[in-house]
């Protein structure tokens, strides 16, 4: 990646978690069902970005929003399992295709039943 895409993954990132905590904490439905937007960054980060930083910008936006949900952790430690189990899910759906350079994680890149497919298995 270069410094213009890495600028804006850091630029959605600081929107996810500016929308999770100003706007999605309050955003709670008879005590039960909660929306956790901050997700969405760890699923739609680029393809080629290594899993190493997957995993530990899964494990850092999860103890950003532990600080300020006072969760002691659980964000974190979820997020983290998400950031880890989206590498062998990409490979999974994608292991018929010939090379990686192609793949985008968006509805138009990835077509509609794999991209669901997607985000039911890495956001569950």
């Amino acid at each position: 990646m270069n410094s213009t895409q890495v600028f804006r993954q850091f630029a959605f990132l600081l929107i996810y978690f500016f929308l999770q905590i100003v706007f999605f904490r309050v955003l709670v439905i008879a005590d039960l069902a909660f929306c956790f937007v901050y997700i969405g960054f760890i699923l739609f980060l680029p393809h080629e970005t290594s899993d190493f930083w997957v995993i530990l910008l899964s494990f850092l936006i999860g103890l950003m929003v532990d600080l300020f949900y006072n969760t002691a952790g659980v964000h974190a430690a979820a997020s983290t399992a998400m950031g880890y189990l989206r590498g062998f899910v990409v490979r999974g759906i994608f292991s018929n295709r010939g090379g990686d350079a192609d793949i985008q994680l968006s509805w138009e890149g990835m077509g509609t039943e794999r991209f669901i497919r997607y985000l039911t298995w890495v956001g569950f």
